[in-house]
């Protein structure tokens, strides 16, 4: 009898094991992230980034983000200076509760909050100013030393609406064998863009030349809808 229950273990054994869930988490729960996004530096319009991530359920979470760039940050003595940039972030995040599952080798790791796969929905506000200068020959001047300077300011806002996919994951302590509270966010999604330009009243300024470079965007006017693609990532600390 006992050699039966014995080999009836040795076989359910591994099964009861396979069918189990290994479930990543947290000696003690995170509540709050302090969020930094360091790719914004690499941005066109240069801006410091940053944020919190408030846990708001078992799987649900609020984060929002502020950004400034300064005036005249990567084009000092050009005709075209920025005159600060803000951004403002918003987002509804929810969490999956899995981090790896692999059915053909039945591994599936489970994650409670701040870890694992999500889907968020994100609203996304930018706000940018361009000081152009440039200058002219007045049509009463005979000489070049009579050339005239001008600049206008043009204002450039748009709101996106997006739907995210990412994936946070917290660093390996390998002396340790355990998950540190350091976070990475990892995230792409798609999205809808409204953009706000009207620099119609330019046109009419004496001798008003465009704009190039980078700054070419800033020829167009009007109110647009387009497309939008998101990509990239943030570094995190769970508090």
């Amino acid at each position: 009898m006992r050699l039966a229950v014995y080999t009836l273990c040795l076989f359910l054994g591994p099964l009861a094991g396979k069918a189990q869930d290994t479930t990543i988490r947290y000696v003690r729960p995170a509540n709050v992230i302090v969020k930094l996004a360091p790719l914004w530096l690499l941005d066109p319009d240069p801006s410091v980034m940053g944020g919190l991530e408030i846990r708001t359920g078992a799987r649900t979470s609020l984060q929002g983000e502020i950004g400034y760039g300064w005036p005249d940050w990567n084009n000092p003595g050009s005709n075209n200076r920025h005159a600060g940039t803000w951004r403002f972030k918003s987002e509804m995040r929810f969490y999956r509760g899995k981090y790896r599952t692999n059915r053909a080798k039945n591994i599936r790791i489970q994650t409670t909050y701040p870890l694992g796969n999500y889907v968020a929905v994100e609203a996304y506000a930018k706000l940018l100013a361009v000081d152009h200068t440039w200058r002219y020959v007045d049509s009463r001047a005979a000489t070049e030393q009579m050339a005239v300077t001008r600049q206008t300011r043009f204002q450039r806002n748009s709101l996106s609406l997006s739907v995210k996919f990412g994936r946070q994951v917290g660093w390996t302590d390998l002396a340790h064998q355990a998950t540190t509270r350091l976070l990475l966010d990892v995230y792409g999604g798609v999205g809808i863009r409204f953009l706000n330009q009207d620099n119609k009243g330019q046109w009419g300024e004496p001798g008003y030349q465009e704009m190039s470079g980078m700054f070419n965007r800033f020829n167009a006017n009007g109110f647009v809808v387009a497309p939008t693609i998101n990509l990239g990532l943030k570094l995190g600390f769970a508090l």
